[in-house]
């Protein structure tokens, strides 16, 4: 299966898509249009019992999404797609998932047809009618902009989960919040090496 792209921390001054980072674990399922989602997986390597808690999450894609990607994928004559989703909980933290929640899943990005993952003007218009991550802005990112994110201004009450990843043609990268970063800090108790895989 298709991995997921890194993102990475090097911030562009550029006119980007600003989506909402939700605070889970990547998965992923492939598409085509004879079978629909027919194998899935995580971030590395297909789903099993090595992350149990994730193996909730193709019951949860093919109930929230079949239809409306079918519906997408076909209108935009894609044969074959990876879908990259979001699987998160109320309680979801760093890759850490309780038990306890109800979990959901989140469209994230996609692949069409083999290829490397779409522009994300092309993402927002073929999954228009699709449940996916919130599209903050489209704009200049800015140096205020980037602040107004790490400090959780800019959006007010509409609180972010993480932070935010901004996509354009070329580029893709993540700022995540001060106060994410700091809850981090504490869940990783001084050990730099968790901290820097996470953050």
């Amino acid at each position: 299966m298709l991995e997921y792209p890194t993102v990475d921390k090097q911030v562009r001054r550029e006119q980007m898509f600003v989506f909402d980072k939700l605070d889970g674990s990547n998965v992923r399922a492939e598409w085509n249009r004879s079978k629909s989602f027919w194998k899935f997986g995580r971030r590395h390597g297909l789903l099993d019992a090595s992350t149990p808690i994730l193996l909730k999450a193709p019951e949860i894609i093919n109930q929230k999404y079949a239809d409306a990607v079918a519906e997408a994928l076909k209108k935009a004559r894609v044969l074959s797609a990876t879908l990259f989703f979001e699987f998160y909980g109320e309680h979801s933290f760093a890759g850490n998932h309780d038990v306890a929640d109800s979990h959901d899943v989140t469209l994230i990005d996609a692949s069409f047809d083999m290829k490397e993952t779409v522009e994300p003007r092309e993402f927002c218009k073929v999954f228009q009618r699709v449940p996916h991550a919130k599209l903050l802005a489209h704009q200049q990112f800015s140096a205020e902009l980037e602040q107004s994110v790490r400090d959780g201004s800019l959006w007010g009450d509409d609180k972010l989960h993480e932070g935010v990843v901004c996509k354009s043609k070329s580029a893709r990268f993540k700022v995540k919040t001060d106060a994410w970063l700091e809850r981090l800090r504490s869940h990783c108790a001084g050990n730099d090496r968790l901290y820097k895989e996470l953050e």
